[in-house]
């Protein structure tokens, strides 16, 4: 008795296959993402740097915005006291957490025109570019 192999022919698709729709695609056609991740989103536009930080369980007294040049920090120091006292004992809980995030900007920006909004564990800062022009004017 004899036996023959055979071979799968491979068919190229119809359709060419699409890329998955990425998280810069939902942005408006005149702002490109810089960095984009599930702790803090970086949009540019023209004349501005947009920052959303995701800082759930902090208030606003707790964080702090910093800009050195082209460098932007946002850190955050947080404290908790819980005491329970009772009739035969007494229970204390410290807790600290501390952390930073910096970034390099690709173009300085105004020092005088920052926006910070901080609402419902969302932290948003809006920061201006500065000019070529204006540059050269605080260069001299």
């Amino acid at each position: 008795m004899k036996t023959t192999k055979k071979t799968k022919q491979i068919v190229p698709a119809k359709k060419p296959l699409t890329p998955a729709k990425s998280s810069t695609s939902l942005l408006p056609k005149s702002e490109t993402a810089l960095i984009t991740s599930p702790f803090w989103n970086i949009w540019e536009t023209d004349k501005t740097f947009k920052i959303r930080v995701l800082i759930p369980g902090h208030s606003i007294k707790d964080i702090v915005v910093n800009i050195n040049g082209n460098n932007l920090v946002i850190s955050s120091i947080k404290k908790d006291k819980l005491e329970k006292k009772q009739k035969n004992y007494v229970v204390r809980q410290y807790s600290y957490s501390a952390w930073n995030k910096s970034i390099s900007l690709p173009q300085a920006v105004d020092t005088k025109k920052i926006k910070v909004n901080f609402k419902d564990g969302v932290l948003k800062i809006g920061l201006h570019k500065l000019s070529q022009q204006t540059k050269l004017l605080a260069g001299k």
